[in-house]
């Protein structure tokens, strides 16, 4: 007998945005979309050939968009953080979608894409945390990631 296929898809949950996918995999590639423009460069493989600006969270779609414009073999410079696949906890609060707790009573801190902060004139976590005295208050894992970013 055949196996049946899933129906459950994911949806993101973005606000605003009503995307669902098939696959756990493809909802952690579309998270990556909502992140800063200068945000995204930082997880995509990038085109080889001089002058072009292709780019994409799939190494795959590198490789067929080289054989469709360039031919030969194709040169594929891959993301500088992680293989572009790793959907990471640093993305996920650059997007918002993690909020990790600010004190011992629950206060909780919501992190926006800087887009969306500006465009709702809301203050990015980076104006939160130019107070050193702020950071006292992170737990320690999202302290120590906080200052390599900032």
């Amino acid at each position: 007998m055949p196996s049946k296929k899933s129906t459950t898809r994911a949806s993101c949950q973005f606000p605003s945005c009503k995307t669902t996918v098939s696959r756990a995999s493809g909802l952690s590639r579309h998270y990556k979309t909502h992140l800063a423009a200068d945000e995204k460069a930082e997880y995509q493989f990038k085109c080889g050939k001089k002058g072009c600006k292709f780019a994409s969270f799939e190494k795959d779609k590198v490789v067929t968009h080289w054989g469709k414009n360039h031919g030969g073999s194709p040169m594929v410079i891959p993301p500088p953080k992680g293989e572009g696949r790793q959907l990471n906890e640093n993305v996920l609060i650059a997007i918002g979608m993690q909020r990790p707790s600010l004190s011992a009573n629950n206060q909780s801190l919501q992190f926006l894409p800087p887009a969306i902060a500006r465009k709702q004139r809301l203050v990015t976590l980076k104006e939160v945390l130019k107070d050193d005295s702020d950071k006292e208050n992170l737990p320690g894992r999202l302290s120590r990631k906080l200052n390599k970013r900032i």
